[in-house]
Order: structure tokens, then C-alpha cells, then sequence
């Protein structure tokens, strides 16, 4: 591309900047329905992404939650036939998933059974120490990681055992989710500008029958008042409707003149006669007067 070619161009983008008219009804329109529609999308947008975090978020701590409750019952299970630490490690064992990690600790906080995934315990390790005791399982940033983590009191009929520790591991999840909500918003703002594109354009070739009702005012003649056309077809109701009202105010203006001179060539014609008789009988006069 040489540079005859950039100055072509951006003098171009410079006229047409210079063409933009804020005042104007179309740039009006233009703006009012893209701001609109940016902001509708965006609504939908931030809470599609706030209702589909919610529902990822909340299915883990279902499951967190859920191992919670039902890890007692099964160490009360598994003690009835095996050692109490015996019994832990089965039931640790049991409800052991991938990314998921379960520890229990004594009253001076000292681990007694635990996964076999060092790796996520270092993860948490960083926070379990500071973790007070929640009803509910919350969501930790630790090293990096997401994790969601709860520690409940850990007791079954019989004795306090210590605390138990449930944690997932739900940093491939999150990071894959902020994957595809960076995808979405890069789509909606490619839509975002298709749909301001096509606003625009709707909203020029509606408001066309007025532009050209303006150009007609501006070169037809007064013999042409009768002759001017529009194209109606694509017009609103709106447009249409004061577009016709001009061009019944132009016929009847067209036959305002037209009544006019008639009248006028009447008044001469009726005129011409007596006009013509005065005039031979002034100049009559004027020949038999005395010198």
C-alpha cells in the first residue's frame, strides 16, 4: 500500500467524520437503539455469567457438603468391625474422588488420616490452619489454586473425634469457565457492533423518504410542485405519514399556482378588450386634435 493510497483513506475517514451530524434524527435513533441494545445484552450477559457461576460453584459445595454429613455415619460404620483409625482411613479411603482431598485432625490439630494426594494437600495446607469452623463449604484462592474447602467438627455417637477437612480442587473447572466467559464476551461485542452496524443502516434507509423530501424541497421547481415522488415502500407508519402530508401540502400549493394564473389570464383576457378600445380612442383623439 503506498502512501497515495493512506492519505486517500484517511482523508475519506476524515470527511466522513466530519459528515457525522449529533443533532441529527438518525444519529439520535442510531445511539438511543445501540445503547439500548448494549445495554440488554450486557444485563443478560453479567447475569447468564453470575447464575452459571452460581450453579458450577454450588453443585461442588453440594457434593463437599454432602460428604460432610455422611463421613460420621460411615466411620460409626467401619468402627464397628476395624480400630477407630483403621475405620477413619477406610472411610477417608471410601469418599476418595479425583481433585478431592479429605483429612482429619486431632484437637491440637495434628493430621491422623489423610488422602494419598500430597499435591492438594500442599494446595490447602496454607489455609487449613487459619480455616474456622463454617456451616457451609466457601471458596478458597490458595497458591494459585481454587479450591472449595470445609471444616465441620468431626463427631460420631460415641466421641469428638478431631475436625475434618473436605477440599476440591476446582481450578481447571474455573479456569475453563473463564475460558469460555472471555469467548462469550468477545462475542457479544462482535454482535455489539454487528447490531450497531444494522441499527444504523435500518435507521438510514427508514429515515430515507425525509432526505429525500429535503432534496426535493431544495430543487424542485414551481412548475414540478405536482411531480415530486418518494419511495415509500421500507418508510415507518410515522415517516410515511408526514412524508404524504408534504406532498399534499405541495399539490395543494401546485394548485394554489395553477388557480392563480388562471385568474391572472382571465383578468388579462377580460381586460384586453376594453384596454384596446381605450387605447384606439386615445389615439383617435390624439390624430383629429389641432397642432
Amino acid at each position: 500500500m503506498d502512501i497515495k493510497t493512506v492519505r486517500q483513506r484517511l482523508s475519506n475517514l476524515k470527511k466522513g467524520w466530519r459528515g457525522i451530524d449529533p443533532f441529527s434524527l438518525q444519529f439520535r435513533l442510531t445511539v438511543g437503539a445501540t445503547l439500548v441494545s448494549i445495554l440488554g445484552i450486557g444485563s443478560v450477559g453479567m447475569w447468564t455469567t453470575w447464575k452459571t457461576q452460581q450453579i458450577l460453584v454450588g453443585s461442588y459445595k453440594q457434593s463437599i457438603q454432602a460428604i460432610s454429613d455422611r463421613f460420621s455415619q460411615d466411620v460409626e460404620l467401619y468402627s464397628d468391625i476395624l480400630p477407630m483409625s483403621e475405620a477413619l482411613q477406610r472411610a477417608v479411603d471410601a469418599r476418595t474422588l479425583p481433585n478431592l482431598m479429605v483429612v482429619v485432625t486431632d484437637d491440637a490439630g495434628q493430621m491422623i488420616v489423610q488422602t494419598t494426594d500430597m499435591r492438594q494437600r500442599e494446595d490447602i495446607s496454607t489455609v487449613i490452619a487459619t480455616l474456622p469452623a463454617v456451616p457451609e463449604p466457601a471458596i478458597y484462592e490458595a497458591s494459585d489454586r481454587y479450591i472449595i474447602l470445609s471444616k465441620v467438627p468431626l463427631v460420631t455417637e460415641s466421641n469428638n473425634l478431631g475436625t475434618l477437612y473436605v477440599a476440591q480442587d476446582i481450578t481447571t473447572a474455573h479456569t475453563m469457565f473463564w475460558a469460555v466467559i472471555r469467548n462469550l464476551a468477545i462475542g457479544s461485542l462482535l454482535a455489539m457492533v454487528a447490531i450497531a452496524i444494522g441499527i444504523a443502516l435500518y435507521v438510514k434507509r427508514s429515515l430515507q423518504p425525509l432526505r429525500q423530501m429535503n432534496q426535493l424541497t431544495t430543487t424542485l421547481s414551481v412548475e414540478d410542485l405536482d411531480k415530486a415522488q418518494t419511495q415509500l415502500r421500507y418508510a415507518p407508519t410515522e415517516v410515511r405519514e408526514l412524508v404524504q402530508t408534504c406532498k399534499q401540502m405541495l399539490a395543494k400549493l401546485s394548485e394554489s399556482l395553477e388557480q392563480q394564473r388562471r385568474f391572472v389570464s382571465d383578468v388579462s383576457h377580460e381586460l384586453r378588450t376594453p384596454l384596446t378600445v381605450v387605447h384606439g380612442y386615445i389615439q383617435s383623439t390624439c390624430a383629429v386634435a389641432p397642432t
